[in-house]
């Protein structure tokens, strides 16, 4: 989950960076609600990706020196179905939408006994 959070923090950089939005790097780092060191390092971790990144202390605001897309694909058929259930001893695991469940809960059932099925919630 810490993986995705920091993906969306890349991107919303990214669209401020974009938008040039103005402020001072302590009011950035305010508005995505993150310490002005973490700020720092999501810059950094752009400039890996590529990104020349530079700050106006006239007008305020980071901005590309260069044309940058941050765009990530995750791609999610990296393995079939056949190889999950070996992965995970057997089980395969369904999100099941319902209005009675709460919103981190799972069902999953077992290859080897497709008439049970277990409700989980993560905490």
């Amino acid at each position: 989950m810490k993986f995705i959070k920091q993906l969306e923090r890349l991107q919303r950089l990214d669209n401020l960076i974009k938008n040039e939005y103005k402020g001072t790097p302590d009011d950035l780092a305010k508005n995505l609600d993150i310490s002005r060191s973490h700020l720092y390092r999501l810059i950094e971790t752009l400039k890996d990706y590529g990104a020349k990144i530079e700050y106006s202390r006239k007008q305020q605001f980071f901005y590309y020196k260069n044309p940058f897309i941050f765009k990530i694909l995750i791609p999610n058929n990296i393995i079939s179905t056949t190889e999950m259930e070996k992965i995970r001893a057997g089980f395969t695991i369904n999100t099941i939408p319902s209005f009675f469940m709460r919103r981190n809960s799972f069902t999953f059932t077992p290859s080897f006994a497709q008439n049970r099925t277990y409700n989980y919630e993560c905490l």
